[in-house]
Formats: C-alpha cells, structure tokens, sequence
C-alpha cells in the first residue's frame, strides 16, 4: 500500500477472507476520508494515519480476529474502514496487532498479546481490541514515554525508543533484543549497550 495525493492505494493479496491478488494499484477507499500520510501493513490488516489541524486519526481495515483493526467484531473489516479511538502521532501494525505512537508520547497497542506484543505487563489476556498502555505503571496511570514504535520483522516482537535515544523492546524473538535470553518479554525493556538511537526498525 502507498499514498498518493492524500488517497491511499494498495494492491498484492487482499486483507480478507477472499485473499485475492489485486495486479494493480487500487483506491482503497471511495469516497475518502481525511488525507492519509502514511500507512503500515501487516500480515492480517493494514492501517492508515491521518491528519488534520485538529485531530490526528488512524484508520485500519483486514481481519479483526484477534482485534488488531482496534474494533470490537472479530472478523473481516473492508472499507468503510474502522477509525481507532487513539490520536496518534504514528502506527505500526504486525502479524495479528497494532501499535501506535500517541501524540502524548507514548505508545499503545492492541490484538494479539499471547507473545506479550501489547507491551502492558498488567494485561495477561490473549487478545484485545482496547488499546493497551505499553509500559503501564500501577502509581503513575500512565505509561513509560516511547516513540518511533516498530512492529519489526518477527510480527510479534516491537521495539521503541524514548525521548533520550534509548531503545527498548518487548513481545517475541527476545534473543534479538540484545538481551542475552530467548524468553517472551511482557513490558518494555532497555535494550543494552549504551547506544542512541534516533530510529528503529
């Protein structure tokens, strides 16, 4: 999927049950919301970030089954799209969940957490369709200030940085973390060597 002009084009696989290849690029939305400025696909669904001078919106379509189009169906989502309760400031969608760089500074996710990929170490079900604070602290009610939020390659692993350059991760694959341990990491966790980072990926 691409932007062009503000309209959001994709074409390959569809992001439904029907899995039909589309050869050439397609409008995924007739007429279109907001002005898209990017957009992120994952293995299950794919999601658009809008922006307007008031609100800064994200928009996500696909399957739902595990809710990581951030709708309450468990099922297929095809335009008219679903809009996510979240002003983000960015998304990043994985295999089967979603996460998104509030414009407060930190990070939510939702969908699949059975790898720990929502990133709140108070949330142990399986799955949500309700953004999850990515480090939630109990005393504060708030989570820890992360931004630039990439689902990664393994789709259940997710790593960020916060405002001073460092990195941390968390979900699947934690032997790529640089943690030294192959385990499922359930918040996020400072990724060691002392390194700034101004991006992740």
């Amino acid at each position: 999927c691409g932007t062009s002009g503000g309209a959001m084009v994709c074409w390959g696989q569809a992001l439904d049950n029907t899995r039909q290849r589309i050869p050439n690029p397609a409008l995924v939305f007739s007429p279109a919301p907001p002005r898209f400025d990017s957009v992120s696909v994952g293995s299950n669904a794919a999601c658009g970030q809008t922006s307007t001078l008031t609100s800064y919106d994200v928009y996500c379509w696909g399957w739902d089954g595990s809710g990581e189009v951030g709708v309450n169906v468990s099922q297929q989502v095809v335009p008219p799209y679903a809009r996510v309760p979240i002003q983000s400031a960015g998304v990043s969608t994985g295999g089967a969940f979603t996460c998104v760089d509030r414009v407060d500074g930190t990070v939510a996710c939702f969908g699949d957490n059975t790898l720990g990929q929502l990133g709140n170490p108070y949330f142990t079900g399986a799955m949500t369709w309700v953004p999850q604070t990515v480090g939630y602290n109990l005393l504060t009610g708030s989570g820890r200030l992360l931004h630039g939020v990439s689902t990664g390659a393994e789709f259940a692993s997710v790593c960020a940085h916060d405002p001073n350059g460092a990195a941390y991760c968390w979900g699947n694959g934690a032997a790529t973390f640089g943690f030294g341990h192959s385990v499922v990491v359930r918040a996020p966790t400072a990724v060691p060597g002392g390194i700034t980072f101004r991006a992740i990926a």
